[in-house]
């Protein structure tokens, strides 16, 4: 297919201040409690020093004042979403980070943060782009940076051939699976599994999901750092070319 295909994860970094600049101010629009443990954040871009713009599965340093931590969000909506409402999304799980208390535990509507895209990893295709094969491997909070390459196939390439593998502790944690079952295309695939039940993502299903697929694809996998290695190791396995999965630890 044409375009880039280049993914990041992204969980929360330490920066210091005064060595960053910050190129946008954003208003907190909207604040809900998507699950017991995580809150999404609706964002407007207030003034920057050039148009915003992201890439599906960037992320954002996110500048909260008198806090010297910058709190590292990946961003859970596609550029498309943002053009079209002008809101950034992002989605954060309760930690004893500090910027990750201070959204749930200081953050209003009318709030302001500073605000910096990063990461030089992410899913680009250009509109209209030939169908091609993705499948999507998510583990818990690491659903956001996802679901927003899952949107930017859909409004660019509905046609791909794409399967969602998204597991989570609980029910509840399963923050996105409403959307995604709603907007599946006609070769779409959502699998969930609720670890605390028993279900997991195990090798057999890595290997039937990737055997199922149409074409190669290309695997980008999101979770916690041993979630990540075991979707590699289990790629490995198998013979799959690890050029073909896409994943970074967090930090």
């Amino acid at each position: 297919f044409t375009g880039m295909l280049r993914f990041l994860l992204r969980s929360m970094a330490t920066l210091p201040k005064e060595k960053v600049q910050v190129p946008a101010t954003a208003t907190v629009e909207a604040i809900r409690q998507l699950s017991p443990t995580v809150k999404t954040l609706d964002l407007k871009i207030q003034r920057g020093l050039l148009p915003f713009s992201f890439k599906a599965g960037q992320w954002l340093d996110t500048f909260i004042p008198e806090m010297e931590t910058v709190g590292g969000f990946s961003i859970a909506n596609s550029p498309e979403s943002f053009a079209a409402s002008g809101l950034l999304e992002v989605a954060v799980k309760h930690s004893p980070h500090p910027a990750a208390l201070w959204v749930h535990d200081q953050c209003k509507v009318g709030s302001k943060v500073g605000l910096n895209v990063g990461g030089d990893v992410f899913l680009e295709l250009a509109r209209g782009a030939a169908p091609a094969s993705f499948v999507f491997i998510a583990g818990g909070i690491g659903i956001s940076p996802l679901r927003s390459m899952i949107q930017h196939v859909q409004a660019n390439s509905p046609q791909s051939d794409v399967k969602i593998l998204y597991s989570a502790k609980t029910e509840e944690e399963l923050i996105y699976e409403d959307e995604l079952s709603s907007n599946l295309q006609e070769n779409w695939v959502l699998s969930t599994f609720v670890t605390s039940k028993g279900p997991r993502i195990t090798g057999d299903v890595i290997a039937q999901t990737l055997k199922a697929m149409t074409t190669q694809p290309d695997v980008f996998v999101c979770g916690p750092p041993e979630f990540s290695d075991f979707v590699l190791d289990q790629a490995q396995k198998l013979g799959f070319p690890e050029s073909k999965v896409h994943y970074e630890k967090w930090w």
